[in-house]
């Protein structure tokens, strides 16, 4: 996986490949697709993006969900939107995992991962 973003921490068992986009594979400049896979017992740190929305679409496994002040379970089938500016944050139990597509308008862009 030469091109495009990859991300992968081990330590927190998660990794994420950009399939479309400004650096992925497949260029394009209105969006960008990327998959996730978050490991067991692992977490996506609690963060916003001043530019982008997203939309997850989950394909295996199951997390807790945090956007802004609302928590909720979310696992194969569920489809979430998360707004510009949305606080999010999600984690994985001692047995689960999960792997979702999120779909980020306009593309993603590492400088608009902003911890919080």
């Amino acid at each position: 996986m030469k091109d495009g973003i990859y991300i992968s921490d081990k330590e927190n068992s998660s990794e994420l490949y950009e399939l479309i986009g400004l650096t992925a594979p497949i260029n394009y400049d209105k969006c960008s697709l990327a998959l996730t896979k978050l490991g067991s017992n692992a977490q996506i740190t609690r963060h916003t993006h001043h530019k982008s929305e997203e939309i997850y679409v989950f394909i295996s496994g199951s997390a807790t969900m945090k956007i802004n002040d609302s928590e909720f379970e979310v696992s194969e089938g569920s489809t979430i939107m998360i707004h510009a500016n949305d606080i999010h944050e999600m984690h994985t139990g001692v047995d689960e995992m999960v792997e979702f597509y999120a779909i980020t308008i306009p593309p993603y862009k590492l400088d608009d991962f902003i911890v919080v």
